[in-house]
């Protein structure tokens, strides 16, 4: 959020928290890589162990709570964490785009709240797509090019593509993440990535 910015409403009841509607009009995403930087993490990596640590608070290994330490030392009060198990609202449009561009019409949703259903992509409003970001869902285009999930109990998102390319697709998307080859292993977190944003 922008400096010195502060609103009369909170999505939160115990801690202050924008709400949605705040986070599409001021907010910007700030990438795990700026955070890193900002932080003295090494590795982005050790940036997700120390979300981990933040979301499992006690069942997280020690060396863990000192990478949250770390980046607990960088937030400053503009900066808010991702909301665990929903989709975050920076993923819409970078979304939309991509399911678009295979000639996808639709954006297909399951919600574990509110069960199934679709979305015209083009004439879907900012207000539609922001209710895929209210807990756990997956989406997906209708032709299932693009398969989007949130990290049931994390703040990551997990993307399946059937392109092999997918440096050159993501290019310019203001996305970022790990790409998942053969070799990767699940747990990533200590290995060398492929890593694009």
């Amino acid at each position: 959020m922008p400096d010195g910015w502060v609103s009369d409403k909170s999505a939160k009841y115990n801690v202050y928290y924008p709400v949605k509607e705040d986070i599409l009009q001021y907010g910007t995403p700030v990438s795990w890589k700026e955070m890193m930087k900002i932080s003295g993490l090494k590795r982005v990596g050790e940036v997700a162990f120390a979300m981990h640590a933040r979301l499992f608070g006690g069942f997280a290994k020690n060396s863990h709570h000192r990478m949250l330490s770390k980046l607990e030392a960088a937030m400053d009060t503009s900066l808010f964490y991702p909301e665990e198990d929903e989709l975050s609202l920076f993923l819409l449009e970078p979304i939309r785009k991509l399911f678009s561009s295979k000639g996808a019409r639709k954006i297909e949703y399951m919600s574990m709240m509110d069960g199934g259903g679709s979305l015209d992509i083009l004439n879907a409003s900012i207000e539609d797509l922001s209710n895929l970001c209210t807990g756990p869902v997956t989406v997906k285009d209708e032709n299932a090019d693009f398969v989007l999930t949130c990290y049931f109990d994390g703040n990551a998102a997990l993307f399946f593509s059937k392109e092999e390319n997918l440096h050159d697709l993501l290019a310019g998307t203001g996305l970022e993440g790990v790409i998942y080859k053969r070799d990767t292993p699940l747990a990533w977190e200590r290995s060398k990535v492929d890593y694009f944003g």
